[in-house]
């Protein structure tokens, strides 16, 4: 049995920004962030035509706090916002941008993952909140269709 992965949702940009150099929106977190930043991982995940690099990132940093996008294959914002509870109370207090950027800065030198592990899956069973950042109802609706009369 095929496990239903959830698939990131296309996200719909609305920034237009000619250039880091134009804008105060690039600062010194920016430049450790962006170096850890997949561009097209990012853009191919979320469904997105645009391809500047520096574009996509502001694109990125815009929707990381409302969305909890990922900034790569490797990080998962969700899932480590959810594993962290500390985490995610620091990023509500504006104390850093996101998950991703405790993890650069202090997590990965505490010992702490944003990787999705098989401990992670096999726990999704018992954890609700965890399952929902798992689970993908469209797809087990679609290759399980005798389900629905069961659900409905």
């Amino acid at each position: 049995m095929k496990f239903p992965f959830k698939k990131e949702k296309a996200i719909k940009p609305n920034i237009s920004i000619s250039s880091f150099q134009e804008t105060s929106e690039f600062e010194k977190r920016d430049e450790i962030l962006f170096d850890h930043f997949d561009h097209e991982w990012f853009r191919k995940t979320y469904k997105i035509s645009e391809t500047d690099k520096k574009r996509l990132y502001l694109i990125y940093k815009s929707f990381v706090k409302t969305h909890k996008v990922s900034p790569n294959e490797t990080f998962n914002e969700k899932l480590y916002l959810l594993r962290y509870p500390d985490v995610e109370k620091a990023v509500k207090e504006n104390q850093f941008l996101c998950g991703f950027e405790h993890y650069i800065k202090q997590g990965k030198h505490e010992g702490r993952s944003g990787e999705i592990s098989l401990s992670d899956i096999k726990s999704a069973q018992d954890n609700l909140k965890l399952l929902e950042v798992f689970f993908d109802e469209v797809y087990y609706r679609k290759n399980y269709p005798e389900i629905e009369e069961q659900i409905s």
